[in-house]
């Protein structure tokens, strides 16, 4: 009987392992931020991002106490497995040791496989020269980390590169970089938004032309799941969402009595593109009576990929 229990305990251990599938009470509240055997953190943790099954969540935290040894000091990037209970660092250097630098804005992939962050680390991987903050990409299922804020040519980002976001699968990451050497022709000293392949392990930079000229600086980015849509806010708040296959940008104008958008951040795409939510101070619908940041939700007319 004993036996039999045992081998019913394992092959439920297995069947949520193969399915990558997370069963919970409802109306739970489980703590995130925790080590491998519970411990709760002695530190802050924030910016958690989630897989599409629930069972990844990545998390910035300054605690040291997540995984044993780490000395460093600084903000690390964390993933945490909720059907095994494991927490494992993953802005590390496995071969120098921890990292040297902030880390944070971690973005994890739908199918968990691919996390994005930012880090002012240096040791992350070889020949990290530049003393810049830049964008890297840890896979899960292997370890590896990717610094994508090298040109196609090999050179190192020349400035700063922040708010990274990532598709469903992995394959696109999108990001802002004040770098202006990443791409060829890149001749102004504005920010930019570009967009990593990881398929084909090439940068380049979303066309500004539409926009009028880079005058202005972009925010918030925001990647649909099925990887054909980018939203971004520029300047004083303008929404746009650009179409990564026709490599097209068309403005969303969401104010109801045809003002200007304005104050209009932090835009964040349905899977598909066809929903986008934004936090905006511009009066959207004609009954909106106060004066503080709402929360809104528009349906575009964007045909699914």
């Amino acid at each position: 009987m004993k036996n039999k229990v045992f081998l019913l305990t394992i092959l439920l251990f297995l069947v949520l392992v193969t399915c990558g599938t997370v069963a919970a009470a409802n109306n739970t509240t489980e703590r995130i931020s925790i080590s491998t055997g519970g411990n709760q953190s002695n530190g802050e943790s924030c910016n958690p991002s989630i897989s599409a099954d629930g069972r990844y969540v990545t998390f910035t935290s300054y605690a040291s106490n997540l995984v044993p040894g780490d000395n460093n000091g600084v903000y690390d990037i964390f993933v945490r497995d909720r059907v095994l209970g494991i927490t494992t660092l993953i802005s590390i250097n496995n071969l120098v040791g921890e990292s040297n630098g902030d880390s944070s804005e971690p973005a994890i992939s739908s199918n968990g496989r691919f996390i994005v962050f930012s880090s002012y680390a240096t040791n992350l991987v070889a020949n990290d020269n530049n003393d810049k903050c830049d964008i890297f990409l840890y896979d899960n299922n292997t370890g590896k980390i990717t610094r994508l804020t090298v040109s196609n040519m090999g050179n190192e980002a020349n400035d700063h590169s922040k708010n990274p976001t990532i598709n469903g699968n992995g394959n696109l990451i999108a990001f802002i970089s004040d770098a202006n050497n990443l791409v060829e022709g890149d001749t102004n000293n504005y920010s930019g938004l570009f967009i990593y392949n990881r398929n084909s392990s090439s940068l380049e930079k979303v066309d500004d032309s539409y926009l009028g000229g880079p005058y202005f600086s972009f925010y918030h980015p925001s990647i649909s799941a099925d990887g054909s849509y980018l939203a971004f806010t520029i300047g004083s708040g303008s929404l746009f969402i650009y179409n990564i296959l026709s490599k097209t940008i068309e403005e969303i104008k969401l104010s109801w009595n045809g003002e200007p958008n304005s104050m209009t951040i932090e835009p964040s795409l349905s899977a598909d593109g066809r929903y986008v939510a934004v936090s905006s101070a511009n009066h959207m619908i004609s009954d909106t009576l106060d004066r503080w940041m709402d929360v809104y939700i528009y349906m575009t007319n964007f045909p699914k990929i």
